[in-house]
């Protein structure tokens, strides 16, 4: 109809082969391997995209089904001097399959709201030997790390004219993730439980193109989450610091967890022509 699409779509997706450049992958690590092989990924949708001109809105409704061969998953091990490492490593399948809701409306002139929603599915079909700090296991039927069941987000901008040169506009935004798994030893301490995160910009500048000048702040409610961690022994605070040359030191029964960024405020000047 006048309002309303539907659609069905079939993509197929390639990410080129590559080299692990860490030389402890040839001290005896069953499974570990300089070189991991392309990944496939063939990708299926359908779904309907429409409008509603009574509220000024429109939709978005698709439901996907993701296939990957050879996908590109992050390994670690212990070597032979007790230091955690990473390499990438193939499986030799997922799927991942959900569906995506996006929602956007304009109740009153300037204001716009935009909802967006996913559940996911994300599972290994197919990867009997993951290395792992414990050796090889079969992660088949185990979920993706890093693949929320469910994430949502929400943002609301306002924006209107205050001279026939100048516009002033505030937005915010709320970002929901449920609870994943940050590696693949599913070790219940490496997991990112659910949270939200508020964001927030005001900002003045010329109508069309021209100067923009905004102040941002991000991550309102000083929420730490991290996206990946491990637990090492002797020795691994030196594999995992970003820099050369860090002490190694026993750390007994603690984690390392690489944070996201806090609360932080700022300011962006833009030109634009």
């Amino acid at each position: 109809s006048d309002d309303f699409r539907t659609y069905v779509s079939y993509t197929r997706g390639y990410k080129a082969f590559g080299i692990n450049d860490d030389a402890n992958l040839l001290r005896n690590v069953p499974g570990a391997d300089f070189f991991f092989d392309s990944e496939v990924v063939d990708n299926y949708e359908v779904g309907v995209k429409g409008r509603i001109p009574a509220i000024r809105g429109s939709f978005s409704l698709v439901a996907f089904r993701t296939e990957y061969d050879n996908f590109q998953a992050l390994s670690s091990f212990i070597d032979s001097n007790n230091v955690l490492r990473f390499f990438l490593q193939n499986a030799a399948s997922l799927r991942s399959q959900g569906i995506e809701l996006d929602v956007t409306v304009q109740p009153v002139t300037g204001l716009t709201l935009t909802v967006a929603a996913t559940y996911l599915d994300a599972k290994f079909r197919d990867f009997p030997n993951a290395e792992s700090p414990t050796g090889p296991r079969n992660l088949s039927g185990q979920p993706l790390t890093d693949a929320p069941d469910f994430s949502a987000s929400l943002v609301g901008r306002y924006e209107t004219p205050v001279s026939e040169k100048l516009k002033v506009f505030a937005q915010a935004d709320v970002f929901y993730r449920s609870k994943v798994f940050t590696e693949l030893t599913y070790d219940p301490n490496l997991v990112q439980d659910r949270y939200a995160k508020v964001n927030a910009r005001i900002g003045i500048g010329q109508i069309g193109s021209g100067w923009n000048l905004e102040l941002f702040a991000r991550n309102l409610t000083d929420k730490i989450t991290f996206g990946r961690g491990g637990r090492p022994v002797f020795g691994g605070v030196t594999a995992l610091l970003p820099f050369a040359g860090a002490p190694s030191f026993p750390v007994g029964n603690a984690y390392i967890k690489f944070t996201g960024e806090p609360r932080t405020y700022g300011a962006t000047l833009r030109y634009s022509f």
